[in-house]
């Protein structure tokens, strides 16, 4: 189920949005969000159909998941081609996802990835305040590394996407 992001009026309501997301996730539930279409960008489909013959490359936006697990929320932020996953970011980009706490995780396959909270669980599935800090990072990673504001435009919201 997505969740028009047209129902936020801000920035503000929209991670108002994704907090009640989360705290409404159950164990291995999850909630993704999508990056406006402005922010997609042309990246490889996958493996060579032929040896001689380069990879297909179709238009993919960048996306984060927030995954719950038990008493931890686990993000994930798209991985990096030159990793192995499925998105096109700039070295200089990279270096902004790992400023904002994401990291490849090859173990975990080739994407980003963060947990919440950042030490052992206080208590049940994330605390509000957690929730929201979560929240505050998958936006800043959003504004300032997929989509910076541009001066003089309007840039729409993200889509939040359940399940």
């Amino acid at each position: 189920m997505s969740q028009d992001p047209t129902d936020a009026s801000s920035w503000e309501a929209w991670q108002e949005l994704l907090v009640t997301a989360v705290l409404g996730l159950g164990d291995g539930e999850a909630v993704t969000v999508e990056a406006p279409q402005g922010a997609a960008r042309m990246a490889k489909s996958g493996g060579r159909r032929m040896l001689f013959l380069p990879a297909k490359r179709v238009l993919t936006r960048p996306w984060v998941r927030l995954t719950r697990a038990e008493d931890l929320l686990r993000g994930q932020c798209v991985g990096a081609e030159v990793f192995g996953g499925a998105f096109p970011w700039t070295a200089e980009e990279h270096a902004q996802l790992v400023d904002h706490g994401w990291h490849p995780s090859l173990a975990d396959g080739p994407d980003y990835v963060r947990f919440w909270p950042d030490d052992v669980p206080q208590g049940p599935f994330l605390p509000r305040a957690d929730a929201e800090r979560a929240v505050e990072a998958v936006a800043a990673t959003l504004r300032e590394v997929v989509s910076p504001p541009r001066p003089g435009a309007e840039d729409p919201l993200p889509a939040i996407v359940r399940g």
